[in-house]
């Protein structure tokens, strides 16, 4: 019995597919060095075996909760298995180390992953030769990566944006003094995400647990 099998068991639900072949490639063991581990954007795999060890500071956490990766901020991604979306498919919540909502983020972890990759070509890059070039391979790799589990027009789409000519814009919503710099932009990330994932995953929050007593 592998260690995706141990935690399917353990939680009496199967894990997302995507998943599972990424881990058992060793991506999301920080353990198995740089050269196989995945690096995400603001997401810091949990290794597969401390899935059930890590602790979310929370309690009367909604049930069928479970986390697998976090930020560096301390928020964690966590799948919400009472909202299934297909087999072994399940809605990708953030959960916010310091509130009581989490965002619904994406509807599937194929998802979550292409929105992730989105949200870092619309606006954390280096606004510099070196920075613009890092960035160009994060998203090669994503494409790579994501085709492996999710072939398709996702997929394309990151290897479409690898060769694209970054810009500066203004964000609608941040200050006139705050220019964003990227590959897409944010407002672009918006409609993709309303139209193919729907308008519940811009801003649409869910109760996840309360503080400890």
């Amino acid at each position: 019995m592998n260690v995706i099998e141990k935690l399917e068991a353990r939680y009496g639900v199967p894990f997302p597919p995507g998943y599972r072949d990424w881990s058992l490639k060793k991506y999301t063991d920080h353990r198995e060095g740089v050269d196989r581990y995945l690096w995400v954007h603001e997401a810091e795999w949990i290794p597969p075996d401390e899935i059930p060890q890590h602790d979310l500071w929370r309690s009367n956490i909604i049930p069928g909760l479970i986390p697998f990766a976090f930020s560096g901020a301390g928020d964690n991604w966590c799948w919400n298995t009472q909202a299934k979306n297909g087999d072994a498919e399940y809605e990708v919540l953030y959960c916010w180390h310091d509130e009581e909502l989490a965002d619904r983020f994406a509807p599937n972890f194929p998802a979550w992953f292409y929105r992730n990759c989105l949200v870092y070509a619309s606006g954390a890059i280096d606004k510099d030769d070196e920075g613009i070039e890092e960035a160009r391979t994060n998203m090669r790799l994503w494409s790579e990566r994501l085709s492996e589990i999710h072939p398709g027009a996702w997929a394309y789409h990151l290897a479409e944006l690898a060769e694209a000519q970054p810009s500066e814009y203004q964000h609608p919503k941040l200050r006139a003094s705050i220019r964003m710099f990227g590959l897409i932009t944010a407002m672009k990330v918006d409609e993709i995400v309303a139209d193919q994932f729907g308008p519940g995953y811009l801003e649409q929050k869910v109760e996840w647990g309360t503080w400890p007593d």
